[in-house]
């Protein structure tokens, strides 16, 4: 008993490396369970950019009725959202009023009258086959009238709706099987704007926080994902962890020197 009392345990660095070490052992998972997909098969991370702008076709819509105010309310909304995801590497920002209706970068949002009368909007990415990474993308609304998804005839909830979910395919994020998900396939079952842990999940595999530079001593530097493996739990991350926990041993173990 006298030993015991006479050693130094230092419970508060031996809890934070071990919550570490557990919290990343989950995420890296050589076998994760996930709904998410991706917008193509070439696409092996997100935008290579901390900080991604979305420029505004403003005329394209208020010659077809949708006011620049309501638009841009809108896509302030989407990127307020999804800025919320706190483990994402890149930040959204709503950039100039610009003319072009293409693919680009910035990603460009416009409207247009040629969409199906049920569609909300289209948001697509170009994509670098080298990389695996998106370069270019657009994100086009419903511009019709006569069509029931005609952006301007929409409820507010429904619009920042679309505007987030098509932001999300720009992003490199495909459609989730959970219907909880932001990128649900289906829209149309959406009474709220908000993001799932998929959701989170496909944006942070995309562009994980580099938390070296992004935070000190966090549990979030699982930078593995788009290392040479291929995919979680293919890096360093975990064992570093787990080297650090083992080396402390010692350290949180040792005898108290004598006064």
């Amino acid at each position: 008993m006298n030993a015991f009392k006479k050693m130094h345990f230092r419970f508060p660095l031996t809890l934070a490396l071990f919550t570490c070490a557990v919290i990343t052992g989950v995420v890296t998972s050589s076998t994760p369970a996930r709904a998410f997909t991706l917008t193509g098969s070439f696409v092996k991370a997100g935008w290579e950019k901390t900080e991604l702008a979305f420029d505004v076709n403003e005329t394209s819509c208020t010659t077809l009725g949708i006011s620049a105010a309501d638009l841009n309310d809108s896509i302030d909304a989407a990127i307020e959202l999804w800025n919320t995801v706190p483990t994402s590497g890149i930040k959204l920002k709503r950039g100039a009023v610009v003319t072009g209706t293409t693919n680009s970068d910035p990603p460009v949002v416009y409207c247009d009258n040629t969409m199906g009368a049920t569609i909300g909007g289209t948001g697509s990415a170009g994509v670098n086959t080298g990389t695996g990474r998106p370069v270019i993308g657009s994100l086009k609304l419903n511009g019709l009238a006569s069509n029931a998804a005609y952006f301007a005839s929409l409820s507010v909830a429904t619009r920042n709706v679309i505007v987030a979910h098509e932001l999300g395919h720009v992003l490199g994020i495909g459609h989730s099987d959970q219907e909880a998900a932001l990128m649900y396939y289906s829209t149309g079952v959406k009474g709220e704007m908000r993001l799932s842990q998929d959701d989170i999940d496909a944006l942070t595999w995309l562009n994980p926080r580099d938390e070296p530079t992004d935070g000190v001593m966090g549990c979030a530097t699982v930078q593995s994902i788009h290392g040479a493996g291929g995919g979680p739990g293919s890096g360093p991350a975990l064992s570093m962890l787990v080297t650090l926990l083992l080396g402390s041993v010692p350290f949180w173990l040792r005898p108290a020197s004598k006064a």
